[in-house]
């Protein structure tokens, strides 16, 4: 089961640079399947609202992404020509 830190409440906005490529894929991984599977685009976006980044911002977006391609060539993920899942 993949692990990730959420924000407490009231906590700051997470800064991407301090989140490791694994962890964001466990945030990917447990979005993905807590709804089934989602549009990419989709799951990027909860996937870093998840990591409690507070925008998507470029550098944010490229750890998302590239967590979501490690994930799918780990087979923990699969993407299909609209969805992931």
């Amino acid at each position: 089961m993949p692990y990730f830190r959420v924000p407490s409440e009231g906590e700051e906005a997470r800064d991407p640079d301090t989140v490791a490529i694994e962890e964001a894929a466990a945030a990917a991984i447990y979005t993905c399947r807590s709804q089934f599977g989602m549009p990419r685009d989709a799951l990027v976006f909860e996937a870093g609202k998840a990591l409690g980044f507070k925008i998507s911002t470029p550098t944010a977006k490229l750890l998302i992404e590239s967590a979501i391609d490690m994930a799918e060539q780990q087979d923990e993920l699969t993407a299909g020509p609209r969805m992931v899942k």
